[in-house]
């Protein structure tokens, strides 16, 4: 396999972990989000925000990101 060909398969592999990505926070989390009001929707951000921001959510933002 080829550097070309194994750059190509990782653009193919990171495209549809984006666009799957995309799909659950359409069709899940958004409507989710959008039926909670104000305390709820900040509680809920404060929690997912803590996660994302540290640990393995900070290692997956910067794996995302290089790939």
């Amino acid at each position: 396999m080829t550097a070309e060909e194994r750059a190509l398969a990782a653009s193919v592999f990171f495209s549809g972990l984006a666009a799957g990505f995309l799909g659950g926070l359409c069709a899940i989390l958004r409507p989710m989000l959008a039926a909670m009001d104000g305390p709820a929707f900040r509680n809920f951000m404060e929690t997912f925000l803590r996660y994302a921001g540290n640990g393995l959510g900070e290692a997956f933002n910067y794996a995302w990101w290089a790939g």
